[in-house]
């Protein structure tokens, strides 16, 4: 059987780029490769569906299961006229906000996750839109790990992170384990 190969680049990151390549080389030894991993990760090809969906700070951009499977199948229920995938980093800003001081917050357990949305809804002169943010709460310390976040127009795919329990702000601790 073939042997896999792998092609290491030392690279120079700047906004999360490679700006200036220092050297590059093919290896196969993987604990030679595994001392290159040193630092954090900016490109994973299985992160490439979620791409525009990673903002500095949630899991998403880390690779976790839960967050990739989530984010997926919130694109496969997206209408056709929803904000496009694109411009989501573009309305980053609102994610603090929504988390601050949202219109709603529901609770969702499935069998091994207990999912919190924080919802907020923003109407503003030139477009109204809802800003969704996926959080799962760890229950031994209360907190909440952001897994990710979008806008969206679609209120049909609001409805869908209205389910399980109503909280009010005031019962839920905000602060976040990431």
């Amino acid at each position: 059987p073939k042997e896999k190969c792998y092609y290491v680049a030392y690279c120079y990151i700047f906004n999360r780029s490679a700006t200036f390549i220092f050297t590059h080389f093919p290896i196969k030894n993987l604990q030679t490769l595994e001392r290159f991993k040193t630092k954090e990760r900016i490109y994973d090809p299985s992160l490439k569906d979620v791409r525009f969906g990673i903002l500095e700070g949630d899991c998403l951009g880390e690779g976790d299961e839960l967050s990739v499977g989530l984010y997926k199948a919130m694109v496969s229920l997206r209408s056709e006229a929803d904000i496009p995938e694109h411009d989501f980093s573009s309305y980053s800003f609102f994610r603090e906000d929504a988390i601050e001081a949202p219109d709603e917050i529901w609770k969702n357990q499935d069998s091994k996750n207990k999912l919190v949305f924080f919802i907020k809804e923003y109407a503003l002169e030139e477009e109204s839109f809802y800003y969704i943010v996926v959080t799962t709460e760890d229950e031994d310390s209360g907190s909440f790990a952001l897994l990710f976040s979008f806008p969206t127009n679609d209120e049909s795919l609001v409805l869908r992170f209205k389910e399980g329990e109503s909280l009010e702000a005031d019962e839920v601790i905000q602060e976040s384990s990431h």
